[in-house]
């Protein structure tokens, strides 16, 4: 399988998850997944901007918040745009055939990134660190010393974050046994689905049986992460 397939896997998947959620959140009856989702792409743009005669974000007093907002707003519009798009509404539309396939990827989000959220809440991203600055002339001499704070990347809460989110998050929902017959027919209706949509010498026999999903893929799998994990 090429770099492209899986990116267009990844993709997929998770729209799959996003459709399901939105779908789930969407009261508004009737209508297809694109147009529900496209509803609520549109209220979280109107949420992000209350005065609705303003077009663009800002937040007064706050130059970060409006940066911030600002990108949050972009992201929205572009997902919008390629929403919009025909051939996007029709991949959308068409590649859940199950709606369990959705809740069960749905679900298992949702688990890693509930584990993201509270390690994040719970380790500093950033530290900060006093550095002092030389001042050069046009010669390559030091006139003037000035101290200043620089933020960098907190590498041991990183490699916390990590650890955890992987031992509490993905291992949770791999090894989790009972749920391995929905794993296998929600990874198998929607990789074959994408499959067949996205590589023209798609065949379904590619795909491993279910008990050598249950036997064989998931041990294997696992093994890997924790293995990954142990050199973090």
């Amino acid at each position: 399988m090429n770099q492209e397939r899986i990116m267009n896997i990844v993709l997929v998947a998770i729209l799959v998850a996003i459709v399901y959620l939105i779908y789930t959140k969407n009261r508004t009856p009737g209508g297809t997944q694109s147009e529900k989702m496209l509803k609520e792409l549109y209220s979280i743009k109107d949420a992000l901007i209350p005065k609705k005669y303003i077009e663009k974000y800002r937040s007064n007093g706050n130059n970060g918040l409006t940066i911030i907002g600002t990108a949050m707003e972009q992201m929205v519009d572009i997902m919008i745009a390629i929403l919009k798009q025909k051939p996007t509404q029709e991949i959308v539309d068409s590649f859940v055939r199950e709606s369990v396939d959705a809740t069960t990827i749905a679900e298992a989000i949702e688990t890693v990134g509930k584990e993201i959220v509270k390690e994040i809440s719970q380790n500093d991203v950033l530290e900060t660190k006093e550095v002092i600055g030389k001042v050069l002339n046009k010669q390559g001499e030091v006139i003037e010393e000035r101290k200043r704070t620089i933020y960098r990347p907190k590498r041991e809460a990183m490699q916390t974050i990590a650890r955890n989110v992987g031992k509490n998050g993905v291992l949770k929902v791999l090894e989790d046994e009972s749920k391995y017959d929905k794993y296998y027919d929600a990874t198998k209706n929607i990789i074959l689905d994408i499959d067949r949509k996205t590589n023209p010498d798609a065949t379904d026999e590619r795909f491993p049986t279910k008990e050598v999903f249950k036997s064989e893929a998931m041990p294997r799998l696992i093994e890997e992460i924790k293995g990954k994990l142990e050199r973090v």
